[in-house]
């Protein structure tokens, strides 16, 4: 069992003239977990086999939250495809009210939108910018 203790002089808290821990500088090394720490680790790791029945029989009963937590875990969430009518942010923001993508979904959905957006701003420039050279060339008097 490895605790602050066991680590020889090699290391050591840094300590006020007062005797309390710097600060920055607790009284245990970046990474040790307590004794608590584990033995709540230990508890949870222990629901496991029953949540994991609880889970079963959720998804066997048909409840939406189990098979949707299910599938989201077992579906890759990268290139699911999302339909949407006009595709405006007002579709992804009632698409997020209504559940039908996650947050994570629709801030990806919305800058794309604004990346489409951009690259259309950028055409109409690109024309604007053509028919001004071509009026350049063509000289004031044509």
């Amino acid at each position: 069992m490895m605790n602050a203790h066991n680590f020889g002089k090699s290391w050591a808290p840094e300590r006020t003239p007062r005797g309390q821990f710097a600060k920055g500088s607790g009284g245990r090394p970046h990474g040790v977990k307590g004794k608590k720490s584990r033995e709540a680790l230990e508890q949870v790791k222990s629901f496991g086999p029953d949540a994991l029945a609880a889970l079963r029989e959720s998804v066997v009963a048909k409840e939406r939250w189990a098979v949707e937590y299910v599938l989201n875990r077992l579906l890759p969430s990268s290139g699911r495809l999302i339909e949407f009518e006009d595709m405006t942010p007002e579709d992804v923001s009632g698409a997020l009210k209504d559940g039908d993508i996650s947050p994570v979904e629709a801030k990806d959905v919305a800058a794309a939108l604004a990346k489409l957006a951009e690259v259309s701003d950028i055409e109409q420039l690109r024309e604007r910018l053509d028919e001004l050279e071509k009026a350049f060339v063509k000289g004031p008097n044509s």
